[in-house]
């Protein structure tokens, strides 16, 4: 691999990894906050808190995936409005 590539590379890992960070905590955050441990095993559909697992599937997932759409609907629009 050359070394842009490379650079290319280690930019979208990080990104990615920044992505994955943020959707975490805001998963946390909230005005229910949730423990991680709680948030990852709601995720291996192990048994937790009720409250913490209605939350989390019904209010917070959703909320965090409408946005990323969102903010990829965002983006494809910025590049076809610079591609025009």
């Amino acid at each position: 691999m050359s070394g842009i590539r490379r650079g290319r590379v280690a930019v979208l890992v990080a990104l990615v990894a920044a992505l994955v960070g943020t959707a975490l905590i805001s998963l946390c955050v909230g005005a229910v906050q949730i423990p991680l441990s709680d948030i990852v095993a709601a995720f291996f559909g192990q048994a937790g808190d009720a409250r913490y697992e209605s939350v989390l599937w019904n209010l917070r997932i959703p909320r965090m995936l409408l946005g990323f759409l969102v903010g990829g609907a965002l983006a494809a629009a910025g590049g076809l409005m610079q591609g025009l």
